[in-house]
């Protein structure tokens, strides 16, 4: 109580938080503006998938540089400069005529504006939190999942009813009303904060209050056990979250059914990072991580196979809930584990190197979709690879050792 009285209600400050991610998720209605703009200018899906391609890869960049930006004007001051201009971005796509056009304004600045803003927003919720960290993040990224089905079903609605410019400006109105007005209400905690009576358990860093630098964290083979294992969940994952709607529709779904599948997509996602992220503060990290890549290869193996089997639409959303709660739960198990291991004091930026992951995932995981439907007219084989994948790095936790205290293990570098 006397800590509520003394800095405000950190679960309001949660909720501003977990809004804000909910708006920014609009990364995520992308599948469902796949085929209409490939019916209005004659697009092919490898070029239409170019777009995600590059908006992942500007996001990563976003995401690493989000700790910068976050110093340069303060974190609650970032989110509010780079949320305006993802919402200018947003709407100058709403022009969009040429894929040059789609490349530069919702590829390339959608996506490094939105990295940069979700890095920022991210920062400050484990720091409110270091009690819950994991249940904390889930909750705060559970809104970036639920966007597809909020967002992915307003979008499709839009789409038919308007146009797809109509549904871009839309979206950037709504980006700038939710997340930069709700950044006026946000606060980042003081250094060193904890709850009152807050003890640190055994399996957190010694020094969580300070912690390792970006530099000294590379140096460490945890950091690159936790990468690989990242690496091989979201090549999945952005993988189906850039097909879920076109997929459906090419194994026999109407387009409304198919953004219906995007939109529970979405939910399972949504539901992933609370519900495994706390099952995380439980198992501890690295079994949170086994389970976690266990249930996405059964989710891969239950979209390739079950929608020819039982149901196009049943099997889809079987397959699609299980990556979703797959995919949502490494998102906080990744995130609740930098601060586990590496400490806050540097937790903007070493979330930010962990999310350079979105970069080549999301490079080749709609690519090796795209190129196989091209190639073979099916996404069935780029399902089954991205299985074996998920099984060959399933060792990668066993790698990681309990937290060591960066002035153990760099005693020279103070």
């Amino acid at each position: 109580m006397k800590e509520e009285i003394k800095y405000g209600n950190r679960w309001g400050y949660l909720a501003k938080g977990f809004i804000m991610t909910l708006f920014l998720g609009i990364l995520y209605a992308w599948s469902i503006f796949v085929v209409p703009l490939e019916q209005m200018f004659g697009w092919t899906r490898v070029e239409t998938t170019w777009t995600y391609t590059i908006m992942m890869i500007c996001f990563g960049c976003g995401q690493l540089t989000g700790a910068f930006w976050g110093k340069t004007f303060g974190q609650v001051r970032a989110i509010t400069i780079f949320g305006t201009l993802l919402a200018v971005g947003f709407f100058l796509t709403s022009f969009t005529s040429t894929l040059v056009w789609l490349y530069v304004f919702y590829g390339a600045v959608c996506g490094y504006t939105l990295g940069v803003a979700l890095n920022n927003t991210l920062a400050i919720a484990p720091r409110w939190f270091p009690d819950r960290s994991g249940l904390a993040l889930g909750i705060i990224v559970m809104g970036f999942g639920l966007a597809s089905l909020v967002l992915g079903t307003l979008t499709n609605y839009l789409i038919n009813t308007f146009g797809h410019q109509v549904a871009f400006t839309v979206l950037s109105v709504l980006c700038l009303i939710m997340v930069v007005g709700m950044s006026f209400f946000q606060k980042v905690p003081p250094p060193g904060y904890a709850p009152e009576g807050y003890v640190a358990p055994v399996n957190e860093s010694a020094d969580i209050a300070t912690g390792y630098t970006r530099g000294q964290m590379l140096k460490t083979p945890q950091f690159w056990a936790m990468y690989g294992w990242n690496m091989a969940n979201h090549l999945a994952g952005f993988m189906v979250i850039s097909l879920i709607a076109p997929y459906g529709i090419s194994v026999g779904m109407a387009a409304a059914l198919a953004a219906v599948a995007t939109g529970l997509f979405g939910f399972f996602n949504a539901l992933g990072r609370p519900s495994v992220g706390a099952l995380a503060d439980r198992i501890g990290r690295k079994a949170a991580m086994i389970f976690d890549n266990i249930l996405m290869a059964i989710g891969l193996i239950c979209i390739a196979f079950l929608p020819t089997i039982i149901d196009p639409f049943i099997g889809t959303i079987i397959g699609a809930a299980i990556i979703g709660l797959s995919f949502g739960g490494s998102i906080s198990i990744g995130m609740s584990i930098m601060r586990s291991y590496y400490g806050v004091k540097h937790v903007g930026a070493n979330m930010g190197m962990m999310a350079t992951v979105d970069i080549p995932t999301g490079l080749i995981g709609p690519m090796l979709a795209a190129f196989v439907f091209t190639n073979l007219g099916s996404y069935f084989w780029a399902f089954i690879v991205a299985a074996i994948i998920l099984v060959i790095t399933l060792f990668f936790p066993l790698l990681i050792g309990k937290p060591i205290p960066v002035s153990e293990r760099f005693p020279e570098e103070k």
